[in-house]
Parts: structure tokens; sequence; C-alpha cells
């Protein structure tokens, strides 16, 4: 049987764990959060999108590459990588602000998609490791909490600044911080890993010690097979999730990358407003997750808690597509609540059915995939709103009502109930 660490221990490691990765969210939202001061300063009024796609594409392939070499080797070695890359990433990012050059600024944001999302298959796989699993609803929602709190520490403290520069510097001070909780880890993971017991490579182990080297190779080989045939027996239940999810969150990010300007072009606000009560938006999602992580909804509650978030979040649209200025504060409070509900603890489930020594692919391919759906919807929102900002709300409807659809099949066939 696996130890389990003494409660308020896994409650410390779940925080730790939520907040070392805040400041890569911080770092991925701030060209929204300084949309006008990047536009200025590049003098390109498409510098959004590009931005956010340029990160999309490779997060497509590291996302699935590194969440396999995960899953197989552990996360103690490819963490502290992976962090080394993001703050690379908004190294450049300074260097190109500095310099007020476009190509080495988006060239950070090129790294940042090689180490930014795929830090998060390396969490998933240490919640799996540390946290008991009857807990694991708890800190997979925490874990989300944290990813909004950086969304929202990115409106609330970047804008501010004196300048870019200043701005950045703030992230990657805060990246430091989190690469150290991530050594920390690192130095550690032997222990949270002997505590899983992972019988597929102690029985390779030999006896003799003149063929451990030998013999850890076929370990690895073996451990990556093992991991691919499990990737190949994921059931069709997983999938639909996955999909749901997908869909819901792709769809969510590109609204949220272009909230602002969409919000403040169509309902002819400053954009101070709208960045205002994006950070409510931002509030109510964090303290639903909270709320809900404290709560401790069991697996089987989990996808009526994402349908009925995921019917605000078509509301939202709803609000967005018919509403006037009046209605801004309603968009952002149902949007917050409806995504704080959808992807509270959807990660758990989705872990649960793809088996727990997936814990760090599971959540990967879902966020490759993603990055994938991002990736093709960014340009054609753009091109909407170029004739109608917002009628990019029916984009986002549509997506959701799909979302909504796959994730409704799961209640029906009571999947993970």
């Amino acid at each position: 049987m696996r130890k389990e660490l003494p409660l308020h221990k896994q409650i410390v490691h779940m925080l730790i764990l939520a907040l070392m990765l805040t400041p890569n969210l911080m770092f991925n939202a701030s060209v929204n959060a300084m949309s006008p001061q990047l536009k200025a300063m590049f003098n390109d009024d498409n510098f959004n999108n590009l931005s956010y796609t340029i990160t999309a594409i490779p997060s497509i392939f590291s996302l699935i590459i590194v969440s396999i070499l995960i899953d197989t080797v552990g996360s103690g070695i490819v963490m502290p990588v992976l962090q080394i890359f993001n703050i690379l990433a908004t190294t450049l990012c300074i260097i190109g602000a500095q310099k007020q050059d476009k190509i080495i600024f988006l060239a950070g944001r090129c790294i940042f998609g090689l180490g930014g999302e795929t830090a998060y298959s390396g969490q998933s796989k240490l919640i799996v490791q540390i946290i008991s699993k009857q807990f694991h609803p708890i800190a997979y929602a925490i874990a989300m909490a944290g990813m909004i709190a950086g969304e929202m520490l990115a409106v609330l403290l970047l804008p501010i600044n004196s300048s870019v520069v200043s701005s950045y510097e703030l992230v990657i001070g805060l990246q430091i911080l989190g690469f150290l909780c991530i050594v920390f880890y690192s130095l550690y993971s032997p222990y949270f890993e002997s505590h899983q017991q992972l019988p597929l490579k102690t029985e390779i182990i030999a006896s003799d010690i003149a063929e451990n080297q030998q013999q850890q190779v076929i370990s690895f080989k073996q451990s990556l097979k093992n991991t691919f045939i499990q990737i190949k027996s994921l059931s069709i239940w997983y999938w639909f999730m996955a999909i749901s999810r997908i869909l819901c969150t792709a769809s969510s990010k590109v609204y949220d990358s272009r909230s602002v300007n969409s919000l403040a072009s169509i309902f002819g606000l400053e954009t101070s407003t709208v960045k205002r009560n994006i950070v409510y938006q931002s509030a109510s999602a964090g303290i639903i997750l909270v709320l809900l992580s404290l709560i401790q909804f069991k697996v089987k509650k989990i996808q009526h808690i994402a349908f009925t978030g995921q019917l605000l979040i078509v509301l939202s649209m709803l609000f967005f597509i018919f509403g006037n200025k009046n209605y801004l504060l309603a968009i952002c409070l149902t949007t917050g609540i409806g995504l704080g509900l959808s992807i509270s603890t959807t990660n758990s489930l989705i872990v649960d059915l793809a088996g727990q020594k997936l814990g760090a692919s599971a959540v990967g391919f879902v966020y490759s995939f993603r990055f994938l759906a991002i990736t093709i919807l960014t340009p054609i929102a753009q091109s909407i709103a170029n004739h109608n900002q917002r009628n990019n709300g029916w984009l986002y409807f549509a997506l959701q009502v799909i979302s909504i659809i796959f994730l409704g099949v799961t209640i029906v066939m009571k999947i993970g109930m």
C-alpha cells in the first residue's frame, strides 16, 4: 500500500504546487493585460493575436512529448528544465521591450510555448504522486485557482508599473521563486516516487550492480513502452471528457486574449473600466474554485458542476452578443463564475479516467489539443472582428454548446459516477 502524508502536509503541498507556477500565468496573460502599451511600443494592432499564436504553436507539440516523458521518467528531471525555459522566455521579452525589438520579444513568447503550459503536466504528475487520491479534486481545484490568480495578478499589477520592462522584471523575480520550489520537489522526487509502488520498474532492476547501467536503459525503454500501451488503451469516455474540456477552455482562452479590446470597442468604454471588470471575472472564478475545493465535491458530482458552469458561460455570451455597456459586469461575473464551475475539478476526473500512471499525459493531451484549437480559432476570431467584434460571441457560443453536448453524454452514460 502507498504510504500517505498527513493531511496538513498535503494541504501545504497543494498550495505550493499551485503557487509555484502562478508567475507563468502572469507572463502568459501579460500581453492582454498590457495590450495598449505593447501595441504602441511595437506599432502593431495585431500584436495581441500574433503573440498568442506564436506561443500556442510550439505548445501543441511540447505538451504531448514532454507529458509522455514525465510519465516515463518522472517530473524530477524535467520540471526544472521547463522552468529555465520560462525564465529565458521572460528574459528575452525584457530585452525585446528594452530595444523595442518585436522579433526578440516574440522569440521569448515562442520559447514560453515550449515550457509554459507544459509545466502544468509536471504539476499534475506531482499531484498524483504526493496527494492522496481522495483529495485530488481539492488539489486540482487549488491548482486551477493558482492559474486564475496569475491571470488576475497580471491585470492588477503589470499595467500599473512604470514601464513594460519593469512589469516583466516583476514576473521574472516571481518565476525565480517558483524555480526554487520546483528544485525542492526535484530533489525530493525520489522520495515521492518511492511511495508510488511502480512494480514494472522494480521488477527490471538487476541484482548484479555491474549491469546497472544497462538495466537502467532497459528500465527506461520498458517504462516508455508501458506508457504508450496505457495511452493506446485510453477509453472513449476519457476522450469525450477531453474534447469537452478542450472546446470549453480553448474558446475561453481566445475570448480572454481579446476581451480587453473587444469589450472596450463593443461598448465604447475605456480600457481601464474593462480591466477593472475583468479583475472581478478572475476573482469570481478564483473564489468559486477555492470554495469548491473546500467543500470537496466527490468525483461523481464533477460533470454536473461543469455542466452548470458552461450554461453560465453560454448565458454570458448571449449578454456579449445582445447586451449594452450596462451588461459589462454581468458578462464578467457570469463568465468568471461559469469558468470557476466548469474547470474546477474536471482535471481530477480526466486523470481518473486515464489512470493514475498517466497523471501528466492525461492533462498534457488536453492542453496540447487545446492549443491546436486556439491556433485555429485565433485567426478566425480576428477575421470576424475585422467586420464586427460582437459577432465573435456566436463563435464562442457555438463552441460552448458543442462542449456541453460531449459533457452531457458522459452524464447520461453515468461515466465516473
